[in-house]
């Protein structure tokens, strides 16, 4: 079981370590690149997993449940209304 992750850490302190950069030619721009991108991930602290699985599941749901009603049916309408 991983750690428990404090609210507003970033994702590089919680590991303990940072983003492993490996050694390139044009190494400038892939630096850049990978700073730009721990300034968008850092506030991002996935806490609670059990909403996105929720989510997957009823995205699922919409789309291959109505398989199994007519093709047009107002039951396949129906269904997914009462998922979204």
């Amino acid at each position: 079981m991983p750690p428990p992750r404090i609210r507003g850490q970033a994702a590089d302190e919680v590991s303990g370590g940072s983003l492993p950069i490996q050694p390139s030619v044009g190494g400038s721009s892939q630096t850049k690149q990978v700073e730009t991108i721990k300034k968008l991930v850092s506030g991002y602290c996935a806490v609670r997993f059990e909403f996105e699985v929720f989510e997957y599941g009823r995205k699922l749901a919409v789309v291959c449940m109505p398989v199994f009603f007519p093709p047009g049916s107002n039951a396949q309408l129906i269904f997914d209304l009462m998922v979204c």
